[in-house]
C-alpha cells in the first residue's frame, strides 16, 4: 500500500489506467483506499509507520479496479493504492495502459520522475506502439490479447 506522490495542497499528479483486457479479481486488480489523498486522520495514521498496519486493516471501504477492456480509472496519485496478488493459476497477467498527467497548479516538488525512461522520450508515437502490438499478435504472443 503506497501513494505515488506525497501530500501537497494541489494534487501534483493524476494517473489514468486504461484496461487493455477485462481485469478480474483473480488478476490482482489495483485496490484504492478512497479519500486517502487528503490529510485526514486516517492518512496521518498511515503516514506514521507505527500505526500503518492498523490503519490499513481498519479502513472502512476500499475500491477494487476490476475493469472491462477499454474502461478507464483515473486517480489522484496521493491516494493510497496497491496492486493485489495475481491468483490466476493460468498465468493471466493484467495489462493496463498507464498515462500520468502533471497538474500545472502543483508547484511543489513531486518526487516522481515518471515511468518512461529518459532515453525513450520523444522516440515513439502511438502509431509505432500500435504497429509493435500488431507484430506481437501476429507472432502469437499470448501477452497481446486484444482484437
Amino acid at each position: 500500500m503506497h501513494p505515488d506522490a506525497a501530500y501537497q495542497p494541489n494534487a501534483p499528479l493524476y494517473a489514468a489506467f486504461v484496461a487493455c483486457q477485462d481485469i478480474t479479481p483473480d488478476m490482482g486488480p489495483t485496490l484504492f483506499l478512497p479519500g486517502t489523498h487528503l490529510p485526514t486522520s486516517q492518512r496521518l495514521q498511515y503516514d506514521d509507520e507505527s500505526t500503518r498496519k492498523e490503519m490499513i486493516a481498519a479502513f472502512p471501504s476500499s475500491a477494487q479496479a476490476t475493469l472491462k477492456a477499454g474502461d478507464l480509472a483515473i486517480f489522484d496519485m496521493r491516494c493510497l493504492h496497491v496492486g493485489q496478488a495475481n491468483h490466476n493459476h493460468a498465468g493471466s497477467s493484467r495489462v493496463l495502459f498507464n498515462v500520468t498527467f502533471r497538474n500545472p497548479k502543483a508547484t511543489e516538488d513531486i518526487g516522481y520522475d515518471g515511468s518512461i525512461r529518459k532515453h525513450y522520450l520523444d522516440q515513439f508515437t502511438l502509431s509505432d506502439i500500435q504497429a509493435e502490438l500488431q507484430r506481437s499478435k501476429a507472432r502469437g504472443d499470448a501477452f497481446v490479447e486484444w482484437g
